[in-house]
């Protein structure tokens, strides 16, 4: 597997401090690693949709 890292959780504290780091800077565009993993517009907001996604999912009951 290429992305371990990818399965290790952070908590929701520490996605929300990334989001937070990052909204001063505008940005719509967001290059990836791999191709076809490019986010070529609203990447702003891609990244908020993203983080509450994710928090959602570590906070979902098990």
């Amino acid at each position: 597997m290429y992305s371990y890292p990818n399965l290790i959780p952070v908590p929701a504290s520490t996605v929300r401090r990334i989001v937070e780091a990052v909204e001063p800077f505008e940005f719509d565009r967001i290059d990836g690693a791999w191709w076809d993993m490019s986010v070529e517009q609203d990447a702003k907001a891609t990244v908020s949709r993203s983080a509450e996604r994710y928090i959602a999912a570590i906070n979902r009951p098990t």
